[in-house]
């Protein structure tokens, strides 16, 4: 429970900004404290956050050098794989927008893109994009292009309507390519169940480029959506999501159309889910 208070403290000064004092180790910490930090920080994908934030604080912890050391270690790791992904996701979108084919950043991309400060590396572990199913073919066409050939080879040849039906209900959407990268398309925010007749996150969608056309990605209420649902599906446990979320409420708060995202909610019988989420971020960040 040290480490997890310790975390969650680092967490918070992190989504509200403060650079005042570090949260502090407790002084009755036991030996095994930096080793079971390295672990969570690990074993949550939180370890460049954690390093970051620390650095920023105007009075630091007292970890060891080789704690602090092992972290920044981590947050090298994790930026660089970063830095691959995102190349190689460079090469996929240029390849949808000359085919015109349009497209939305969604999960871990798109939290990274829209959430953290520059200097921060938030892990990145494969694409997701949301398309619009009428683009399905050409889409399958150019993912195909880049190397990247769909798990379940027998729905490539799917009519936009069935591959919607398909992949709504039976199983997700993915390709992979042979480094064992993966993107994900989803056709709508709720990416589960009968689909809605039509998706209307295009309307709420956050410009990434500076206004210059560039690629988009979910707009602040449906980010919220999707990392709502699924800290629930994760045990309310994840604390990478937690991040996500305390930063979409920290930035977006004033913004985010609630109404639109309550009625989205209720309509899909998961009001209690998103309900559960927010105020689980609210207790452990003390927002």
């Amino acid at each position: 429970m040290l480490v997890l208070d310790f975390v969650l403290n680092t967490i918070s000064h992190f989504v509200s900004g403060d650079t005042g004092p570090s949260p502090g180790i407790p002084a009755h910490a036991n030996a095994g404290f930096e080793q079971d930090l390295m672990k969570l920080c690990d074993g949550q994908r939180i370890s460049a956050i954690i390093s970051h934030s620390l650095n920023r604080l105007a009075l630091p912890p007292s970890l060891s050098r080789l704690a602090l050391e092992r972290l920044k270690d981590s947050e090298n790791r994790i930026a660089l794989e970063n830095r691959r992904l995102r190349k190689k996701w460079s090469q996929l979108a240029s390849r949808l927008e000359m085919s015109g084919i349009p497209f939305l950043l969604a999960g871990d991309m798109a939290a990274s893109s829209v959430l953290y400060p520059a200097a921060v590396t938030r892990p990145v572990h494969g694409l997701e994009l949301l398309v619009n199913e009428t683009d399905w073919p050409g889409v399958a066409d150019q993912l195909g292009g880049g190397g990247f050939a769909l798990t379940v080879p027998q729905a490539a040849g799917l009519a936009p309507e069935a591959a919607l039906e398909f992949f709504q209900v039976f199983t997700p959407c993915v390709f992979r390519d042979d480094d064992g990268d993966e993107v994900r398309l989803n056709f709508r925010v709720f990416y589960f169940g009968r689909p809605d007749l039509r998706e209307t996150a295009w309307e709420r969608s956050l410009e990434l480029s500076g206004g210059s056309g560039g690629p988009h990605a979910l707009g602040p209420e449906d980010q919220l959506i999707r990392a709502s649902l699924d800290l629930s599906l994760s045990g309310f446990s994840d604390l990478l999501l937690i991040t996500d979320i305390g930063l979409l409420i920290s930035r977006f708060r004033d913004r985010i159309d609630w109404n639109y995202l309550q009625t989205a909610i209720k309509g899909q019988g998961l009001y209690n889910e998103l309900f559960l989420s927010l105020k689980r971020v609210e207790n452990l960040l003390d927002l």
